[in-house]
């Protein structure tokens, strides 16, 4: 029998203190409209969208439900009865009509390509940024850029022909716009006949290399997240990172999405090649705990999103560690407000701000 263990794992549920939205509650309420033992409305459905979809519940499950996609059901249920929040409905119609999730200029993907005056043809290995990155984070795939330079790595990026992989519309319940947007996407990425595609956002990750798959799309590339890429670098002496001078306590922070596909290796490898000053968070690996951000909860109630980060910096504080690293971009920008927002001197970094690039030593 059901234990209702996951009640004690959902963060969300953690912070409001509301049955409603435990994985429990959500999946009652569920059994219950779709038993018309309760009427379709948004009053109704809205809790299926208060979920991170970060799969905490998953791990402490004894039945092995998988709640999440369970979530996700949900909301496709909700979409058919023209139930989903405007938020959701939003960043639909923003990917549908520009091809990324800020309803701007697909032009835009093209600085870089400026920069480094890319023909975006350079060789058999593309960098898929995404698009938080693209219009939001650049700096990161700038930083990528310098290093695989160091490295003599030849790559291809697509600049405005770079596609949204569709991972909101997956999340938020828009199955169907979802399967059209992976199909198309699919169709580009194979066109270019790529051996290897270097991901930098999780959910892109976790679309390209899991999600398309169980859907039938197929992707002629082998999938890589740009921790594993530059990890392998590193192994094979390619490239060496100068080791960090400084007092710093570090902790990696587990992105949900990379947790999903059980990336953990390759992100503390180089954590470790960098500095000796390394501890892990109570809440890591399978276990780890959300930024906030997960499946776009901000935009519904920023006030839960908030205090579920907190928890997680207030984790970190408690352990003693003063520099949270990442590899997501969500992860970095909402912890790294709430941490300047609550002045506790909390440091949160891309993992390739530490990548330090030891000049005469690459082969």
């Amino acid at each position: 029998s059901c234990l209702k263990l996951c009640r004690f794992s959902c963060p969300v549920a953690e912070v409001t203190g509301s049955e409603t939205y435990t994985p429990s509650g959500k999946t009652a309420l569920l059994y219950y409209l779709l038993n018309n033992k309760l009427e379709w409305n948004y009053e109704n459905t809205s809790p299926f969208y208060m979920c991170l979809l970060c799969g905490r519940c998953k791990e402490f499950c004894d039945l092995d439900v998988d709640i999440p996609n369970i979530m996700r059901a949900a909301r496709y249920e909700a979409v058919k009865r023209n139930l989903a929040p405007s938020f959701a409905r939003d960043i639909r119609d923003k990917i549908l009509s520009s091809n990324n999730i800020y309803g701007k200029n697909n032009e835009e993907r093209n600085k870089l390509l400026e920069k480094y005056k890319f023909t975006g043809e350079n060789g058999k290995i593309l960098i898929f940024a995404g698009c938080k990155v693209s219009f939001e984070a650049i700096d990161i795939l700038d930083r990528l850029i310098d290093i695989l330079n160091s490295a003599n790595v030849d790559f291809s990026l697509l600049g405005e022909k770079e596609p949204c992989c569709g991972a909101p519309l997956f999340d938020l319940g828009f199955y169907d716009d979802f399967l059209n947007k992976a199909k198309e996407t699919a169709e580009i990425l194979n066109a270019g006949n790529y051996e290897t595609i270097i991901t930098l956002c999780p959910n892109c990750h976790k679309m390209l290399s899991e999600i398309y798959k169980c859907e039938g799309i197929t992707l002629s590339a082998k999938i890589v997240h740009y921790t594993e890429f530059l990890n392998a670098l590193r192994k094979e002496g390619k490239i060496i990172f100068e080791k960090i001078a400084d007092d710093e306590i570090y902790g990696y922070h587990d992105p949900c999405k990379l947790a999903d596909v059980d990336l953990f290796e390759a992100p503390r490898e180089l954590l470790n090649a960098v500095t000796d000053n390394v501890r892990e968070f109570q809440w890591n690996r399978k276990m780890t705990y959300c930024c906030g951000s997960g499946s776009s909860l901000e935009k519904l109630d920023s006030e839960t999103s908030q205090k579920i980060g907190n928890n997680r910096i207030e984790e970190a504080e408690d352990l003693g560690i003063t520099t949270i690293v990442t590899s997501c971009q969500t992860c970095v920008n909402t912890l790294f407000g709430l941490s300047n927002k609550s002045h506790n001197n909390i440091k949160v970094r891309e993992i390739t701000e530490i990548l330090h690039v030891k000049k005469g030593q690459i082969k």
